[in-house]
């Protein structure tokens, strides 16, 4: 029995990825824009990474003398392997793509946004593969937990671990929308690079990093990453797929937003400048600002 719910939660997950597969497929072929494309193909390569995990557990359990019905697993394995040949169609396609539009002189400014973007993206890659795999463990464990019984610590241990790659997740997603407003210059991800590089290899502590300590490792940044929740909603750029839209206007309208997040970014850091600076001006008005409505 629990073998038999494991194997239909592997089912239904299946089915979510293929139908997110999906729509992103439809939307990459649709997207005009170059920027939006790329971000939208790296969703694409995410979730078709996703669907390969689950296949290799599905072709476990095809082998497995434990289940008589298999029949579902063989069509769920099928459809994955038919969605990994689109993949590999599109993706010669982007690579022919990149190949044709390349510019014969690159600029250097440009080449290290993209570097940065490729990291950002290999991170957040790297860190939702482990929060998939710790959840699946998470909820092997969850199935073991009988009613009123404590739950294990490596259970309290994974809940947390991965509460903080999902926040590294959330974060390091403004810092890509962040790169692509040039609010955040590359160079200033070095210290963050270094920080997470030991995150993820498991040797943070053993190099003296508070690996509990999210807020540490993006504290150079944060004025910045303050600006992007204070702009409009971050969905739209954590989840290019659940936006399309087309059109002069619509590129317009994402001019006017990286321009009013500049904007905000750079009073922001203006102000925690100051403050640092010892000029209490603007903290003691707000102070004043709130007794008075205190009062």
């Amino acid at each position: 029995r629990k073998l038999r719910a494991e194997v239909d939660r592997c089912l239904k997950k299946v089915q979510e990825g293929q139908e997110l597969f999906e729509e992103l497929w439809v939307q990459v072929h649709e997207c005009d824009n170059s920027n939006q494309r790329e971000k939208l193909e790296g969703e694409l390569k995410k979730e078709i990474k996703k669907l390969q995990r689950l296949r290799e557990q599905i072709k476990a359990w095809i082998t497995s003398a434990d289940i008589k019905d298999k029949q579902p697993l063989m069509d769920a394995r099928k459809s994955i392997e038919k969605d990994m040949e689109r993949f590999k169609v599109c993706e010669r396609e982007m690579k022919m793509a990149g190949r044709a539009g390349m510019p014969k002189a690159a600029d250097p400014k440009e080449q290290a946004k993209d570097s940065a973007r490729e990291w950002i993206n290999n991170s957040v890659e790297a860190l939702t593969a482990k929060v998939d795999e710790f959840e699946y463990e998470m909820e092997e464990l969850q199935g073991s937990v009988k009613k009123k019984q404590k739950p294990p610590a490596r259970l309290t241990e994974l809940e947390e671990v991965v509460g903080r790659h999902k926040d590294h997740v959330n974060r390091l997603e403004k810092v890509l929308r962040c790169i692509d407003n040039e609010t955040v210059s590359p160079d200033e991800l070095e210290g963050l690079k270094a920080d997470m590089d030991l995150y993820l290899s498991g040797e943070g502590e053993e190099n003296g990093l508070d690996v509990t300590n999210v807020d540490g490792m993006y504290e150079d940044l944060q004025d910045r990453l303050e600006a992007v929740d204070q702009a409009a909603p971050i969905a739209a750029a954590v989840h290019p797929h659940k936006q399309h839209v087309k059109g002069k206007d619509a590129e317009a309208d994402k001019e006017r937003e990286r321009d009013a997040e500049k904007q905000r970014a750079a009073a922001a850091a203006a102000k925690a400048q100051l403050v640092a600076l010892g000029n209490n001006a603007i903290r003691l008005a707000e102070e004043e600002s709130a007794a008075g409505k205190a009062a």
